[in-house]
């Protein structure tokens, strides 16, 4: 796999990245040799100042462009930074 990526920020709470990847499999004897082309994308949002939000997607062309058994991917998650007394406070009991 081979990935050209850029990322940067769109505002002081949204940032953003998008990448092009190009994935090649080679096999011997009578298997075909498969190449794709697809790219994928990704957002972070800071919802507050200890507390984001991610989203990203990969391969999301339809399955007429395609053409490959690759499947699309959407994942989602969120964080939170806890506090240093929090976390203090837990370690010393």
């Amino acid at each position: 796999m081979t990935g050209l990526a850029c990322g940067m920020p769109l505002s002081n709470i949204i940032a953003a990245g998008v990448q092009i990847d190009y994935f090649t499999e080679r096999t011997s004897g009578e298997y075909n040799n498969n190449q794709l082309l697809t790219c994928e994308a990704g957002v972070i949002i800071t919802a507050s100042k200890n507390v984001k939000i991610g989203i990203h997607v990969f391969n999301p062309l339809p399955n007429s462009i395609r053409k490959s058994d690759k499947p699309t991917g959407l994942r989602a998650g969120a964080g939170i930074n806890l506090s240093k007394e929090l976390l203090q406070v837990s370690r010393q009991k």
